[in-house]
């Protein structure tokens, strides 16, 4: 059984760790190393990140029920799908560049991570539920209609449908945050 891909030990960050982090920020800011955008940002970061952590402890049951009931074929290609779509990523002179970078400028990174964060209080329909439906929809739009193994049995239709999800996805991401990649899918088609 393959664990939930990127699924972290526990999704709950303590808010002793958030309070220490604010506590430096607020240090940082009295001796003039942030600004006041960087100390609000920070601030709102962090709010953001313990909301999506006490939902994702909340919900985290359900999702490993869900994840839990699926075949072990189906785990391992999601698992497999999301390890290579994160390798192919991860794997180019881009992120290469801004790891070093990130890495290089713990300031810099603070701040990205914040903005992340802040994501989980806005209540923008796409990241909501209508976004993720979209986004569903976009991967499923993606998959190829000729999928080897598709018709080899069951466990082999499961396993083509998850990697053509998985092989779907960088384009079904694009699409979903890409207004031109949107237009294009619905003059063009998939």
């Amino acid at each position: 059984m393959a664990s939930i891909p990127f699924e972290k030990e526990s999704r709950f960050i303590p808010f002793e760790a958030a309070s220490g982090r604010l506590t430096d920020d607020f240090e940082k800011y009295a001796n003039d190393d942030i600004n006041t955008a960087q100390l609000i940002g920070r601030s709102l970061g962090e709010v953001g990140g313990v909301v999506g952590d006490v939902v994702g402890a909340a919900l985290e049951p359900v999702v490993t029920a869900g994840w839990n009931a699926l075949p072990d074929v189906v785990q391992n290609t999601v698992a497999e799908g999301a390890n290579d779509l994160y390798q192919g990523a991860m794997d180019t002179d881009a992120a290469r560049w801004t790891v070093q970078y990130l890495e290089q400028n713990p300031e810099v990174a603070r701040d990205v991570s914040s903005v992340f964060n802040m994501m989980e209080l806005l209540p923008v329909a796409s990241l909501g539920k209508a976004g993720t439906r979209q986004f569903m929809q976009n991967a499923v739009e993606e998959v190829k209609t000729k999928l080897p193994g598709f018709y080899d049995g069951p466990a082999q239709a499961v396993q083509a449908f998850g990697k053509g999800i998985a092989t779907g996805l960088p384009q079904a991401v694009r699409r979903s945050f890409d207004p031109q990649a949107r237009a294009n899918a619905q003059v063009k088609g998939t």
